[in-house]
């Protein structure tokens, strides 16, 4: 589920889903491809960035944004495209970034992509905030899955996702259904109607608690007491479990009060860090893309 650049393999966020999947609001910008978008960031980079980088990306007093040397920081095992952008974005020209637009941004990433040989289907997205929440999902995909080995289930989310993002906000609702489903499709879901210990069914007045080390939920009985434990009201738990089997449409509307949304948010937080190789790149790009 990768991209290979020069017969390096990239990370999933630098190829076609987490970037281009987004792009609708390219469109509306005047780039109707991928290959339009690049040919505009080809002109934003003779005007903004040459003088630094050199005519062909070869490095002046910046340094060089093509071959081993660039894969070697942009590339697999390194930062994502979505810090590409982020970095682009938030610093590029030096003292001068804040007068570029959000499409001209993207444009730079597609042209910079296509120069080591990448490539899309569709325009890159120029909205920062769309673009960390795609990248966040795409990276989920990423690291709970084995590219060799194809989840059934798992490409479909992901594209009901990034298309649901990219007709709405990335809520609570949407975002916790999307975690809670992709754990399914994996094989991790959690349970979430009764004590993973003793089977007992958690009732409406019962609290839930998460024992953080095995992602287990257990009543108040078999709650261990030597552990921190992480106190679950049965509001959120019943929520989530409408989270789980609602369509992502339908789960972006979802209303979270203050206790469940911080409560859901934590418990899939725990979820999630059982299963990930690594810790997740995309997460530090919401906060510094929604600026």
């Amino acid at each position: 589920m990768a991209l290979s650049i020069n017969g390096r393999r990239l990370p999933l966020l630098l190829s076609v889903a987490g970037l281009a999947a987004l792009g609708s609001a390219a469109l509306a910008q005047g780039a109707a491809t991928f290959a339009e978008q690049a040919e505009a960031g080809k002109a934003a980079y003779a005007l903004n960035c040459a003088s630094c980088h050199g005519d062909n990306l070869q490095g002046l007093t910046g340094p060089t944004l093509r071959g081993n040397a660039f894969l070697g920081k942009w590339g697999a095992g390194a930062k994502t495209a979505g810090d590409l952008y982020a970095y682009i974005h938030n610093n590029m020209p030096p003292g001068a970034s804040g007068q570029i637009p959000d499409e001209t941004h993207a444009a730079l990433v597609a042209f910079i992509m296509r120069e080591n040989r990448g490539s899309a289907p569709a325009p890159l997205a120029p909205d920062p905030v769309k673009l960390a929440y795609g990248s966040y999902l795409v990276e989920l995909v990423e690291l709970l899955t084995v590219e060799a080995e194809p989840v059934a289930g798992v490409f479909e989310l992901l594209s009901e996702a990034l298309e649901e993002l990219r007709n709405g906000a990335a809520t609570g609702g949407f975002l916790r259904s999307y975690e809670l489903q992709l754990l399914h499709h994996t094989g991790f879901h959690p349970q979430l109607d009764a004590c993973a210990q003793c089977a007992r069914p958690l009732q409406p007045e019962d609290m839930g608690f998460l024992e953080p080390r095995l992602g287990r939920i257990l009543c108040s009985t078999c709650k261990p007491t030597s552990l921190d434990v992480v106190s679950l009201h049965s509001t959120t738990l019943a929520t989530l479990q409408l989270l789980r089997d609602q369509r992502l449409a339908e789960a972006r509307t979802q209303p979270l009060n203050s206790t469940t949304a911080t409560e859901a948010a934590e418990l899939l937080g725990h979820l999630l860090a059982l299963h990930l190789p690594r810790p997740l790149r995309s997460v530090r790009l919401i906060p510094a893309l929604s600026q």
